[in-house]
């Protein structure tokens, strides 16, 4: 009998004769239109870097206010414990450190949808979330002033009459009243928010359900909130209490007068520090071309003296510049040559290069010495507690060691502030700007007011323009031509110079963030509405848009369900250069002065590089301007890879 052919394990026969079979063994299944384009944009060097790194300014700009702020995260007092830093936090802090974290967890571990639709219900409720935040702030603000008037009403009456008035009792005064302003604005914002065509009811109704909670907690948790004082850390310093910070313990309100542009890496303390120096010599090393310099200059002053004292002042000049010649003989030639020369005194250049030499000399021990009661002194008005006290009497006899040893390098008084302030601490790591406030901390805090502008102006341009576009490629006729009309009026208006005007104008409570985005978004979207038209003009003749018409479908259905997702490619990759184009207003609005007030700002810290005397900070243009070089560049190396990546063209090229 033969033997038997061997047979196919039951698996592998599953796996062969399957869906695989019907296709061809090695089929891949096609990807989607997105899918695809995402995966192309994902080959590109240049466009992951712009991912991560756009990565890295959304996660500090959610997070700064927990990672860089002068509130300690626990301080302990009286055998009390309280968190100065929540108590602190703002509503908007709050949505978004809330809404972020968990919106993130659902996103990658939640159940049933696709990372992509959920991911799309987080980011919708977000927006949704922020903009009830931002009814619900503008309702607090007026009611505020309102109960202002009130009670300046009140009290005017009282002194016209003479007469008490009995108290009353506001609404604004009220425990629960941000719970209540912000539930009535949650819910009136999300009914109409309702009418938005994405997603299904059911998870429009759940997401806008969870925001508009997430407001009316973040709202009534905030409602009198009282600003706190930044004297945490000196009660710290003192002994009274004991405190912990986060990774940066200053906050970008945090300023100190007398810490103006300070560098990298100075601590708390240099400012008394460098007030206790002052007196010193500068010690800075007399270079060849200097001393060139001065020599020409005592050779200039020569021929303008009497014959008679010409031959001292050429030998006291020569003893002083000699080698080896201390500051003290320097000063006792200027002080021979001036006494020979008689009443006139020395002239102004011989002066100058006498005192120049003093000054060239390194600090001795002496001189070292000589500054350690008045630095006492002057840490001691600053604040600062003993053991900084002492750690800077430590550092200054190191130094004064250092003056003392021969052979040792030569101690100019710079060196001498950077090695008394260095074991100090806590350091500026990025230095301070021109009103003493730290650099990185605003750079945290900024990274939020860079994304904010970005994207929700851009949102509010992508709504204005898609609907627009849609209605004017979809009707046509006079339609469009009266809708294209508008287009071209907000065409023509300067959108830079716009805001300029508007910052100048308006008071100051308008110069907010959200204004600065709304007036973007409403006057930059008219890119956007003529790629849609032209995307929705070719699409209104196509058989599905033909079919949804015959099967009686809404208006509103066959725009938004059935065309936009079609020709809506053209507009995202104009979204994403759009978003650089607003960070860049944004920061040129700042850098003159005309962004939002109160706000950490890259542009703002950029404009501070440069002080009022035309001294350059580096560390005050490297830093803010390399954050905004930086993202700028991420978007359009987005905006370049994805639009290459839906090039019809290039596509069949691939293929």
């Amino acid at each position: 009998m033969p033997p038997s052919t061997p047979q196919p394990a039951p698996a592998k026969l599953e796996r062969v004769t399957g869906v695989q079979l019907m296709q061809g063994i090695g089929h891949v299944p096609a990807k989607g239109f997105w899918a695809d384009a995402f995966s192309q944009v994902l080959k590109r060097p240049t466009a992951v870097f712009a991912i991560v790194w756009l990565c890295i300014v959304a996660f500090f700009g959610v997070y700064a206010p927990l990672l860089a702020s002068g509130y300690p995260l626990i301080l302990r007092q009286n055998d009390q414990t309280s968190f100065p830093l929540f108590d602190q936090l703002e509503a908007l802090d709050i949505l978004l450190l809330v809404w972020v974290t968990a919106g993130g967890l659902y996103t990658f571990f939640g159940p049933r949808a696709t990372i992509a639709t959920r991911a799309w219900s987080v980011i919708a409720g977000l927006i949704a979330a922020i903009a009830m935040l931002a009814v619900a702030s503008y309702v607090q603000s007026y009611i505020g002033n309102a109960a202002r008037d009130t009670l300046a009403d009140l009290s005017t009456q009282a002194k016209r009459t003479g007469q008490p008035v009995e108290s009353v009792s506001l609404f604004v005064d009220q425990p629960g009243a941000g719970y209540i302003v912000g539930a009535v604005v949650s819910i009136i914002v999300g009914a109409l928010m309702l009418l938005a065509p994405y997603g299904q009811m059911v998870r429009r109704v759940v997401v806008l359900s969870l925001a508009g909670v997430l407001v009316a907690y973040s709202s009534g948790v905030t409602w009198q909130q009282t600003p706190g004082s930044f004297d945490a850390a000196s009660r710290v310093y003192r002994g009274d209490a004991t405190g912990t910070w986060t990774v940066l313990p200053w906050s970008p309100m945090q300023r100190f007068s007398e810490l103006s542009r300070k560098p990298p890496g100075a601590s708390r303390w240099i400012g008394a520090i460098e007030e206790s120096t002052r007196t010193l010599p500068r010690g800075v090393p007399l270079t060849p071309a200097l001393e060139v310099e001065l020599n020409a200059k005592v050779n200039r002053a020569l021929p303008l003296l009497p014959e008679a004292v010409r031959a001292d002042l050429s030998f006291r000049w020569s003893q002083a510049t000699k080698q080896g010649a201390t500051r003290r003989e320097i000063a006792e030639y200027a002080r021979l040559a001036g006494e020979a020369i008689g009443p006139a005194g020395l002239p102004p250049e011989v002066l100058t290069s006498f005192t120049l030499l003093r000054q060239s000399l390194p600090l001795n021990a002496d001189e070292v010495e000589s500054i350690r009661d008045e630095l006492a002194a002057a840490l001691e008005r600053t604040g600062a507690p003993l053991p900084v006290r002492e750690r800077a009497g430590e550092a200054l006899t190191r130094a004064r060691e250092r003056a003392a040893t021969a052979g040792s390098p030569p101690l100019s008084r710079a060196e001498l502030i950077d090695l008394i302030d260095a074991p100090l601490g806590p350091t500026f790591p990025l230095g301070t700007d021109k009103d003493g406030a730290d650099v990185l901390s605003q750079l945290l805090h900024a990274s939020r007011l860079s994304i904010s502008i970005g994207f929700v102006s851009t949102s509010i341009a992508l709504v204005i323009g898609v609907t627009i576009g849609a209605i004017m490629g979809y009707f046509g006729g006079w339609i469009d031509i009266m809708l294209y009309r508008v287009v071209e009026v907000f065409m023509a208006v300067p959108l830079l110079f716009l805001l300029i005007v508007a910052a100048s104008v308006l008071p100051s409570e308008f110069r907010s963030t959200y204004w600065t985005m709304a007036i973007i978004g409403m006057f930059s979207w008219t890119g956007m509405a003529r790629f849609t038209r032209a995307e929705f003009m070719k699409l209104r003749n196509q058989d599905f848009v033909q079919a949804a018409q015959a099967s009686g479908l809404s208006l509103r259905s066959v725009l938004f369900r059935h065309m936009l997702p079609n020709g809506v490619a053209p507009v995202l990759v104009d979204t994403s250069f759009a978003i650089a184009a607003a960070i860049s207003i944004e920061a040129t609005l700042s850098y003159l002065g005309l962004g939002p007030v109160d706000s950490a700002s890259w542009g703002k810290l950029l404009s501070s590089a440069i002080s009022s005397e035309g001294e350059f900070k580096w560390w005050l243009a490297v830093f803010p301007g390399g954050a905004i070089f930086l993202t700028v560049l991420a978007y359009n190396f987005i905006g370049e890879a994805l639009r290459d990546a839906i090039d019809p063209k290039l596509k069949k090229a691939r293929v």
